[in-house]
């Protein structure tokens, strides 16, 4: 250097230079020649300037760009920074990938040049957004370089100058077009949107390999409320922001990735708010590495989702738990019953199941409503709970079904206790709207091991057990026995036998004949419904017809009974024979709202006048829903119908309802009429209906007549008419035509 300055020329360099103590430190030095006015050169001068502290922070720009850049590479998503001129300034790996080309050659080109003019449209009025000031996050179905329509999270951000001036745009694109189909990525697709590190909708952490925190977003502070200089230095392993239960395992988790046994690695779990609040996270780490490959950090990416967390809870809650009453349901029954079981198992003890239905309960939802039924529901539940015992279990099945399970307990009378304690906790009188509403209960009653050693077993042995408390009349409880089950499984057996019956139209109507007193002439018949099956042979009414009423086959089978007897009416009147048609309707079909208009729709529908059909309604079915049978049956009325009461004399109905029924025709049951020639008490009960009726001007039909001698007496005292073996039995339709040619 001095040679060169010697020859007059200036010269400057940087150089590391020994100091004092052995202290090396940059210098800038310069030589310049010592020149005269006469340009001779007698020396040179040698300059130096210390510059460490300059190269020190030249050196820490680089590192920390080069850190932006590694962190930006490692972000899980395409990420760009764009200008007012849509044009590309800054892409991370992933873009590079993506678009098959280097950033230095995308970098400074248009949107539309990079990613296609069809990709561009569809951006543009975000970008245009965001230019505006607007920060965007979304999910589009956007077009890929290879012209595939894929699902992308985008999260777009403005970047503004010190005036506030927007001067670009921070992208990011994250492809999510997998987990669009996956419910579960659909609930984690917000980790998927990373953006530039102030801008990202995720917080973003960093520890050193000191596990120390050294970055904190303020996303970060958004989620857990610290600011970051009060959590920046906080080492892992005493970290106020993770849960005490939850702190071990993510030590343990964020060790192995400093350790480079996983690059990567997810987290759910409990963290702190500064608050002091706990919230539920999702931590997606990942290491960064310098040019060697080595860890030089961890870089976690933080997800609040609490929300989430007790969205599932609820769902987990309602998936075991009646909505309504909020009991354990059938799920939480099994579950709890099977580990009832078990722990019988090992202590020699016995588990109780008590099966309780409701009796008539759904009188409650069609009289006053589902809103009261609901209410009494839940009256129910809680009378229940307070006359139970802490250790008993009680659940809701369904509708008006209840399950309590017992345990510890040796000595069965245990179970009886309980069960009469239910029994008067829900006969006593429930007050709900100024209603003062009065049920009572069927309880079934099995017991482990003695009826069963499964949850099924017993739950089915319990149910056999409430339905033969409701065929002793209700409003009691009973124990499981072997007979019950043989007896409900022929129950079942049949009531499958009838639906398959009522499917294919397998039941048959026959007619018995009505006939004048006066003259002996054929005014009309009754249609009994028969059922012959293969397997029961000839089942008698009295026997499948409360099988329909108890599983709700009696609307089917009411329906198809009036289309059918409708239907031969319609075609005796065509053939010549102007009779009446009797057809009896069950008091379960009243629950039906739409009755009245159902019958006239059918008869209507095969052309036959409701003049040619009477209807039948047992005396016994006037007790229950008066007002609403009444309605009914005016609207029948109405329409042409004509009304009897069945089995008159039977029903203990009050003398009244005669006179505001709408009534036409009294039929006396043939109970009264099978003795009245040796009991004097049938015959003077039967002279007393015909004297009613004849008063209040109704008709009166006798049934069951078999001999002459009750014909007589009925026509004597002024019986209108009559049916029953004496004349003929029911017959099926083309014998009863035979039998009235014949007659």
């Amino acid at each position: 250097m001095l040679a060169r300055a010697l020859r007059g020329e200036s010269t400057s360099f940087d150089r590391l230079v020994p100091g004092a103590n052995g202290a090396r430190r940059w210098m800038t030095i310069r030589v310049v020649p010592d020149m005269s006015a006469e340009r001779e050169i007698a020396g040179a001068f040698v300059l130096m300037n210390d510059i460490h502290g300059l190269k020190q922070a030249q050196e820490a720009l680089r590192a920390s760009e080069a850190e932006l850049r590694l962190i930006m590479d490692n972000v899980p998503a395409r990420v760009a920074y764009i200008d007012r001129e849509y044009r590309f300034r800054f892409i991370n790996r992933h873009n590079e990938e993506w678009l098959s080309e280097s950033r230095k050659e995308l970098t400074g080109r248009r949107i539309g040049e990079v990613v296609g003019e069809a990709r561009g449209r569809q951006l543009q009025p975000l970008l245009t957004r965001v230019l505006a000031g607007e920060t965007i996050s979304t999910e589009q179905l956007l077009v890929q370089p290879n012209g595939e329509q894929r699902w992308e999270s985008i999260h777009f951000a403005p970047n503004r100058d010190a005036e506030g001036n927007v001067i670009g745009i921070y992208a990011v694109h994250t492809d999510i077009h997998d987990q669009k189909r996956n419910e579960e990525a659909l609930r984690r697709a917000n980790w998927m949107l990373s953006s530039h590190i102030n801008n990202t909708p995720l917080a973003v952490l960093e520890w050193d390999r000191d596990f120390r925190l050294v970055r904190w977003s303020p996303q970060a502070e958004n989620i857990f409320g610290w600011r970051a200089e009060e959590v920046l230095g906080m080492p892992l392993t005493g970290s106020q922001l993770t849960h005490e239960s939850d702190r071990e395992a993510v030590v343990e988790l964020i060790e192995k990735l400093m350790a480079g046994e996983e690059p990567r690695a997810t987290g759910l779990n409990r963290n702190y708010r500064k608050d002091g609040e706990t919230i539920w996270c999702e931590w997606y780490h990942s290491c960064l590495l310098d040019e060697q490959g080595r860890i030089v950090s961890i870089l976690s990416f933080v997800q609040d989702v609490s929300s989430r967390i007790q969205a599932e809870e609820r769902l987990q809650y309602l998936a075991t738990r009646d909505a309504l009453t909020g009991l354990p349901n059938r799920v939480l029954l099994q579950e709890r019953l099977t580990q009832a079981i078990a722990q019988a198992r090992r202590s020699h003890q016995r588990v109780g199941v008590l099966f309780i239905d409701l009796d008539r309960f759904k009188n409650v939802n069609d009289t006053l409503g589902h809103r009261i039924g609901d209410e009494l529901l839940k009256r129910v539940t809680a009378a229940l709970s307070n006359a139970l015992r802490e250790t008993d279990l009680l659940a809701r099945l369904g509708g008006d079904e209840f399950m309590v399970i017992v345990e510890d307990f040796d000595d069965p009378e245990v179970l009886n206790r309980i069960a009469q304690k239910v029994q008067d906790a829900v006969s006593q009188p429930f007050e709900i709207e100024e209603h003062d509403i009065y049920v009572t209960s069927s309880t079934g009653i099995s017991v482990y091991p003695d009826d069963g050693d499964a949850p099924e077993e017993l739950l089915k042995h319990a149910d056999v057990a409430m339905y033969r408390s409701k065929e002793l009349g209700r409003n009691t409880y009973q124990f499981f026995d072997a007979d019950l089950a043989a007896h409900r499984l022929s129950q079942h057996t049949l009531e499958r036998a009838l639906r398959t019956a009522v499917k294919e139209e397998a039941l048959t109507l026959h007619y018995q004949p009505v006939v004048r007193m006066t003259d002996k002439a054929i005014v009309g018949a009754e249609a009994l419904l028969r059922w012959h099956d293969a397997e029961h042979g000839d089942v008698a009414p009295k026997v499948f017809i409360p099988l329909a009423e108890e599983s709700g086959l009696i609307h089917a089978v009411g329906d198809w009974v009036m289309r059918t007897a409708a239907a031969q009416c319609a075609a005796w009147h065509q053939a010549g024979l102007p009779l009446k048609v009797s057809v009896n309707l069950s008091g379960r079909q009243f629950y039906r709202e739409d009755l009245a208009q159902r019958i006239s729709q059918i008869v209507r529908e095969v052309g036959c006048k409701p003049e040619w059909v009477e209807l039948e309604v047992t005396e016994s079915s006037l007790l229950h829903d008066l007002d609403s049978i009444k309605k009914v049956l005016q609207q029948l009325r109405e329409e042409g119908f004509a009304v009897a009461i069945d089995d008159f004399g039977t029903g203990y109905s009050s003398l009244s309802h005669l006179k505001h029924f709408p009534i036409d025709t009294l039929k006396i049951d043939i109970s009264f009429i099978a003795d009245i020639e040796t009991d004097p008490g049938d015959a003077a009960i039967t002279e007393a209906i015909i004297a009613l009726a004849r008063g209040l001007g109704l008709r009166v039909v006798a049934e069951g007549v078999a001999t002459r001698e009750q014909f007589d007496f009925l026509g004597a005292r002024g019986c209108h008419a009559f049916q029953g073996f004496w004349i003929s039995e029911a017959l099926p339709a083309d014998k009863f035509i035979e039998f009235i040619r014949k007659h």
